[in-house]
């Protein structure tokens, strides 16, 4: 009797653990989504371009666990202006960087930034929108959606496959505009 109690006790921990990773993975996804809206009707209204740039935690690491919004740079060897502060993800959800699920981090153009707390410094991937509301991401025509991947760190090495448990950001380049799918 007591061997089943605890049979029942760890399958209803683990299925509760999986209920707040799918929480985690959907409500960063949807968060992701609004700060690419912000992103764009700042871009819109300011008339210049915004940059929501993508860092990894280190430099070991092929996934990415934050993002913040930047200000292009205006002219040529001007810096670009952080308009928020770096927005990390759950701990345990990572921005999967293959090329199953997030087309974005692997071709979306990358740049270096000096002086990032907590972050690599290098291989910073931007995502550019523009003063007309439209991306600015590589024209590639092998590409024909562009995508951001949300999954459990542990899930993320799968390969090219994509986990079980994911939410997807989809990008309409023509319009600037983002969905989220969910399994």
């Amino acid at each position: 009797m007591v061997m089943a109690m605890v049979g029942v006790l760890s399958a209803l921990a683990v299925q509760g653990v999986y209920l707040i990773q799918s929480y985690q993975i959907t409500s960063s996804a949807a968060e992701f989504k609004a700060v690419t809206a912000l992103a764009r009707q700042t871009a819109i209204t300011s008339g210049k371009a915004v940059e929501l740039r993508l860092y990894r935690a280190n430099a070991a690491t092929a996934h990415y666990t934050g993002y913040r919004l930047h200000q292009a740079a205006e002219t040529q060897g001007d810096e670009a202006r952080a308009l928020s502060k770096i927005r990390r993800l759950p701990e345990g959800v990572v921005m999967r960087a293959s090329q199953a699920g997030s087309t974005v981090l692997a071709h979306a153009p990358e740049t270096t930034e000096p002086g990032v707390a907590h972050f690599s410094q290098e291989g910073v991937k931007v995502i550019a929108f523009r003063p007309n509301g439209t991306l600015g991401l590589p024209a590639d025509a092998s590409i024909d959606q562009w995508t951001v991947t949300f999954a459990a760190a542990n899930a993320a090495e799968a390969g090219n496959e994509l986990p079980a448990n994911f939410a997807t950001v989809s990008f309409d380049v023509r319009l600037g505009t983002t969905e989220v799918y969910r399994p």
